[in-house]
């Protein structure tokens, strides 16, 4: 591959990182949303007493968002190429396990892991790379192992198939029960996935992201987890919204 045509690959695998990126903190946020709600429903005598519309709303709704964008995550592999999906990202990148070098890694890693104090300019922050020390690197190099075997120089596609695979996997019965319920209505009906095979789904495709994400940038989150600002927006449901019968409460 040609100098330009690697740039340009690895400009489009950093970009398709963000889109993946912000799709997964979705599915996170819509996770922590129904969690969220569950805890209310559940510390309400009045709603913990029957089944009502509003659990079919929020338990079905959240069961079929959250299904989906598993299913937009994972499916699509090499079928689209316009389809920016983790799986297909994943995929490319097994493609061309040659792109992505032990030294290219060791730079961005060891960038991304140098510590600025706050407010460092711009000016100190571009001389960051003079910083980096050899132990880092000799640190950010044993990290590419998890990518690559031992002492070689481009990432193993053998390695990174297989965990798609293990993914996949995980994933399996979501991706069955989108496929045969909710994009299409087969007459057999598929085994509906359990809150458990739900919450699996979500953690491996947010492991198998943050994977990704460190192989291609040299960084990945910590946490998927939403952190919400001020006070808990679930407060708003502790208290009444009507006062009465057709006078809202201001």
């Amino acid at each position: 591959m040609r100098p330009t045509d690697r740039e340009q690959f690895l400009q489009r695998t950093r970009s398709d990182v963000t889109a993946v990126g912000v799709q997964v903190l979705r599915l996170y946020h819509l996770q922590d949303v129904f969690r969220r709600l569950v805890d209310v429903f559940e510390s309400s005598p009045k709603l913990n007493q029957r089944w009502t519309p509003l659990h079919s709303f929020v338990f079905g709704g959240y069961t079929a968002q959250a299904c989906l964008h598993i299913r937009r995550l994972m499916r699509d592999k090499g079928s689209h190429r316009q389809s920016v999906s983790l799986a297909n990202l994943a995929e490319r990148l097994a493609k061309h396990p040659g792109l992505i070098t032990r030294e290219d890694y060791v730079r961005r890693w060891s960038v991304a892991h140098v510590r600025l104090p706050d407010g460092t300019s711009s000016d100190i922050a571009a001389l960051a790379q003079d910083a980096i020390t050899e132990d880092l690197r000799e640190m950010a190099s044993r990290e590419f192992d998890r990518f690559a075997h031992p002492g070689h120089d481009g990432i193993s596609a053998e390695r990174l198939r297989q965990r798609l695979a293990e993914v996949e996997g995980k994933c399996d019965r979501v991706l069955t029960y989108v496929d045969k319920r909710l994009a299409h209505y087969d007459r057999k009906k598929p085994d509906d996935p359990t809150w458990g095979d739900l919450d699996d789904a979500i953690d491996a495709v947010g492991e198998m992201f943050k994977h990704v994400s460190l192989l291609v940038t040299g960084s990945a989150p910590d946490c998927l987890v939403p952190e919400w600002q001020g006070e808990p927006w679930e407060d708003l449901l502790t208290v009444p919204w009507v006062t009465e019968k057709g006078e809202h409460d201001d």
